[in-house]
């Protein structure tokens, strides 16, 4: 079988890498499955993969048409020509997992009305669709224009509740499919050490609250990690090195590439997290974490979980934190075997929807 993949690998951000790398995992348990996937850097999707021991001879790599057309038109006029030859070969158009269809409030830009155009050259050449584990947070009113050429006559699961009512408020029926990324088989350390993990994004919670949080945890002699879960190569705002590095006082440590979050995870006692894959890879090496949600994606999750220590974005001081982390450490075995059923629970879920759906 031949099968296309598109997700949003190649943009240095370790959710999506993360959620890439277990999707093309679990299609392959065919092995009479030939798989194309297409990604915004091949470069970086290659690292990644190669830096969890992944072989490639069995995945093609296809760069995402348009890549900078207006540098390079000439370029992305072959890109299209190759994207055609690839769709028409196929037999499966695969999109997702994660949160492709956002609106124009959440990131610098929207971009619905492409993987509209997207969908419309498969559809054109009669393809199967299937979206795996969607995030939806675009607004209905963002979704309604675009919703037949994306989600008529395709086969949608998605990610969370929410994603789910949005789904439905177009008329369109749908499935819940756990993120991709509970399925991701891991090396468990039970680190005894008092090392906190913090995996925040800019623009939500407040500076100071964050330097107070660092700075009280440090008079308690807890080592300090900072995760940048996202190092967009051309998104500042996305680019949470560049806002983490603000709150390297002395004694922080932080990580220089995803690669090197993700084995920071292994190190780590707590977490403060604030990424949505950074509570999903906390749970799955069944260490305690504060869940501090931005946005409906999070507070889905969270929710699902019944997770107690879950605190909002607009949060005013940093006592509550810090009382949490003491309630943390005083129930810890409890949560670190609730985390541990939690995660068993979702990656044999994911796993059961995933391959009664694609196959």
């Amino acid at each position: 079988m031949r099968v296309i993949l598109f997700t949003a690998t190649g943009a240095e951000n370790l959710g999506d890498e993360l959620i890439t790398l277990c999707e093309i995992r679990e299609l392959q348990k065919n092995e009479n499955t030939d798989i194309t996937l297409f990604s915004h850097s091949i470069e970086s999707t290659k690292r990644f993969l190669l830096s969890q021991k992944y072989h490639l001879e069995n995945i093609a790599l296809r760069e995402y048409f348009p890549n900078n057309i207006r540098r390079n038109p000439i370029r992305n006029m072959r890109l299209l020509w190759e994207t055609m030859c690839q769709i028409k070969e196929s037999e499966i158009i695969y999109i997702g997992g994660g949160g492709l269809f956002y609106g124009r409030d959440e990131e610098w830009r929207s971009p619905l009305f492409l993987w509209s155009l997207r969908v419309i050259a498969w559809k054109i050449f009669r393809k199967k669709i299937t979206y795996l584990s969607l995030g939806v947070t675009a607004k209905k009113e963002e979704l309604s224009p675009l919703s037949s050429f994306l989600f008529k006559k395709t086969s949608i699961s998605v990610r969370d509740a929410e994603s789910l009512e949005q789904v439905k408020s177009l008329w369109y029926n749908g499935i819940l499919l756990p993120d991709p990324v509970w399925s991701l088989d891991i090396e468990k350390k039970n680190n005894t050490e008092k090392v906190i993990g913090i995996a925040l994004r800019s623009g939500f919670l407040s500076d100071r609250i964050l330097s107070e949080i660092i700075k009280k945890l440090q008079e308690q002699w807890y080592e300090i990690i900072l995760l940048p879960h996202s190092l967009h190569p051309s998104n500042e705002a996305s680019h949470d090195g560049y806002y983490l590095q603000n709150f390297l006082f002395p004694g922080v440590r932080t990580s220089q590439s995803i690669e090197q979050t993700l084995e920071y995870y292994k190190k780590c006692h707590i977490i403060i997290g604030m990424r949505f894959h950074s509570m999903i890879l906390a749970s799955i090496h069944s260490i305690p974490f504060i869940g501090i949600s931005y946005g409906k994606k999070t507070s889905s999750l969270l929710a699902e979980m019944n997770w107690k220590y879950s605190y909002n974005k607009d949060m005013d001081s940093s006592d509550m934190l810090l009382k949490a982390i003491e309630d943390i450490e005083s129930h810890y075995d409890e949560l670190h075997n609730q985390l541990q059923k939690i995660s068993i629970e979702m990656k044999e879920k994911y796993i059961q929807w995933f391959h009664s759906l694609i196959w």
